[in-house]
């Protein structure tokens, strides 16, 4: 007997959980929202250096989150109603509920003031301008607030050199991408923490929870999934 013939998978359909984050800030002040991401393309160069999408200058870029103290998590979780009636032992019917969906984010770059923002649900950064005796610096107030700021999220990962290659337009090669995106997002109602401890690293989780984004189809509001295929980059 062959085991390698018995078990059945396929490596190409693996992913490697080391993961890139971006966000783009929704209704941020002057600057249009960015759309909706119809491909990898629409959030970051898929090309060396794989800038995140900053254009056009008018509207909300998307942002490298940058450093985490541990892995981002994706949780989907569904609420179901079971209809039973006296004439049977079993539901006859189960009903979807709700399905809520959240993404956390353990930010480790906590010296941010855009990512202190995000934990805090806080307003528009100030800068501090340089004088006599007094250096440059960005202030992030918090406080009350009686709305949800809110966000799109792009969480990227590779697969692993053996489901294939992708040739880049200057030649470079790298391994295929897998990209899951969050249309509308906001800090979710819970108690969080920041720990200050001598000898450790300061970081700031924030976990967001998904919202539908308006004017999508039934059954694709509130993200996508984006699988690279192996080939060129023209």
């Amino acid at each position: 007997m062959s085991l390698s013939q018995f078990f059945v998978f396929n490596e190409a359909n693996f992913v490697n959980g080391q993961a890139r984050l971006l966000y783009s800030k929704l209704s941020n002040g002057a600057l249009t929202d960015q759309p909706v991401p119809t491909d990898i393309s629409k959030i970051f160069a898929m090309d060396s250096p794989y800038a995140p999408i900053a254009t056009p200058s008018s509207a909300s870029p998307w942002v490298d989150v940058g450093g985490t103290s541990a892995p981002p998590v994706y949780d989907r979780n569904l609420t179901v109603n079971e209809w039973k009636v006296q004439q049977q032992l079993t539901a006859v019917l189960q009903v979807p509920q709700e399905v809520v969906r959240t993404i956390k984010i353990p930010a480790a770059e906590f010296a941010r003031a855009d990512l202190i923002g995000m934990f805090e649900n806080g307003p528009a950064q100030t800068a501090v301008a340089p004088a006599t005796d007094v250096s440059a610096q960005q202030v992030q107030p918090f406080g009350q607030f009686t709305d949800l700021l809110q966000y799109r999220i792009a969480l990227a990962a590779f697969q692993p050199l053996e489901a294939g290659v992708v040739t880049e337009a200057g030649g470079a090669t790298r391994p295929r991408l897998v990209v899951q995106t969050f249309y509308r997002c906001s800090i979710m109602a819970e108690n969080v923490s920041v720990t200050y401890g001598i000898g450790d690293m300061v970081s700031a989780d924030v976990t967001l929870k998904c919202y539908a984004e308006p004017g999508q189809p039934q059954n694709s509001e509130y993200g996508a999934y984006f699988f690279e295929a192996a080939g060129s980059i023209t």
